[in-house]
């Protein structure tokens, strides 16, 4: 995901804008422009877009200058497939780090709507050796896209263990048993020999068993991060199974 910069946001309760007009309350923000993630392409055909440079209308809820949760409406249309989309950001006034009697806006999560789920771009080998990865895969990505941002996260450790325990197993069929006693921990360790694939792994596990806890730790670059990590998890096997020749 991408940072973009939202401008000229507009209230949809005309009170509040025309309360707030000059008064230097919640929404005016010094003037300056909030910023959000952003994708790059576009919920609906998939072709990539700048949505830096696509952004035609811009929309708060805010109806009181004590609100700490508000939503910004953010209405595109893609230039490939000329479609429009919105994206709900949910946002959150927190103390400002630099300046501790003042406070600013900041994204929790966001939704956008109309979308479609993508075909999944996964090597056909990795798909016979763990279709179950697959089905839960897809569903992590139906989460977010539906903003179920509590869900995905834990969908994506689901998924991890599905892949590296198929794997293993598909590679050593006679330990198929030994390998499902033992935890993800130590799966990773006794049949993942790249550092780099394991030190990923490793990676993986321990952001995925944070969106499991009571109290998560993640924050929402860690989440980019954990999707970027299992997409590189997905190279890897990829090329270990063309390399060494998948068993079915």
């Amino acid at each position: 995901m991408n940072k973009i910069a939202l401008s000229n946001i507009q209230a949809l309760d005309t009170n509040f804008r025309q309360n707030s007009m000059g008064a230097g309350g919640l929404f005016d923000y010094n003037g300056l422009p909030l910023e959000v993630n952003s994708a790059d392409k576009c919920p609906i055909c998939h072709f990539g877009i700048d949505l830096s440079q696509n952004s035609w209308w811009n929309y708060h809820d805010i109806h009181s200058s004590e609100q700490e949760k508000f939503n910004i409406f953010s209405i595109h249309i893609c230039p490939h497939c000329h479609h429009g989309f919105v994206t709900e950001h949910h946002m959150m006034v927190k103390p400002n780090n630099n300046d501790e009697d003042d406070s600013v806006p900041v994204e929790e999560s966001q939704v956008v709507y109309p979308h479609s789920t993508p075909d999944l771009n996964i090597n056909e080998q990795i798909r016979k050796i763990s279709p179950r990865f697959y089905d839960v895969y897809r569903q992590c990505l139906i989460a977010k896209n539906e903003g179920l941002s509590d869900l995905y996260g834990m969908g994506y450790r689901k998924a991890l263990e599905q892949l590296v325990t198929d794997f293993a197993i598909n590679k050593y069929p006679d330990e198929k048993e030994k390998i499902l006693a033992m935890s993800l921990h130590n799966r990773i360790e006794s049949y993942f020999r790249d550092s780099d694939a394991k030190t990923a792994l490793m990676a993986c596990k321990w952001l995925g068993n944070n969106e499991t806890h009571y109290e998560n730790c993640n924050t929402k670059e860690d989440i980019i991060l954990f999707e970027g990590l299992i997409e590189d998890t997905l190279l890897y096997s990829s090329r270990i199974a063309r390399r060494e020749g998948t068993k079915y």
